[in-house]
């Protein structure tokens, strides 16, 4: 599957004012927020570009190994392109997103969520790049296949939590390209 920046613009585009419209129909009660239910909020949108961006990060990684390690498997190949190509695309809007809101994507705090995903992920590039060549395939697609299903519940919870526009329209727009890595990666 194929995603081009400019069809992700464009459908980034084409959501913000179906989001925008969702949010003005809500009432004035239940907009007028604290400042505390705010900040709240924003950290909920905060962790979840930094949890997307961890995550792109360590997929366009694996991608990386998998391409290396492919040989003459041409399924191998096309799967580890894609992951490199869709997340590079995903991340360049995440960062986009999180520029926007000035929010860093560099340093997650130590034991936050965004750490410890970072560890997991590691570990599981470590486990997969001392892998046999003859063990490779079998050791990655269960990996491939919790991950990309983590992804995607990670991605569903920010549809339906997330209050910011932008950040949850990055949900919707990356939750087709999971379901299709998820696809792939089932039939490794």
């Amino acid at each position: 599957m194929f995603v081009s920046k400019t069809y992700l613009s464009c459908a980034l585009g084409l959501l913000l004012p179906i989001f925008a419209t969702q949010a003005s129909a809500v009432n004035s009660d239940t907009v007028a927020f604290s400042d505390t239910t705010r900040e709240a909020q924003d950290l909920s949108s905060v962790e979840f570009l930094q949890l997307l961006h961890v995550t792109n990060q360590a997929e366009i990684k694996m991608g990386s190994l998998i391409i290396q390690r492919a040989g003459q498997d041409e399924k191998l190949l096309r799967y580890g392109q894609a992951m490199v190509r869709d997340h590079s695309l995903a991340d360049d809007l995440v960062k986009a997103a999180a520029k926007e809101k000035g929010v860093s994507l560099d340093t997650p705090a130590f034991l936050s969520n965004v750490a410890i995903l970072q560890q997991d992920l590691n570990n599981s590039f470590d486990v997969l790049e001392s892998t046999g060549d003859i063990d490779f395939r079998a050791t990655l697609a269960p990996m491939a296949v919790q991950g990309h299903q983590n992804t995607l519940n990670l991605v569903i919870r920010a549809e339906s939590e997330i209050s910011d526009l932008r950040v949850r329209a990055l949900a919707y727009l990356n939750e087709p390209v999971i379901r299709e890595h998820l696809r792939l990666a089932e039939g490794l």
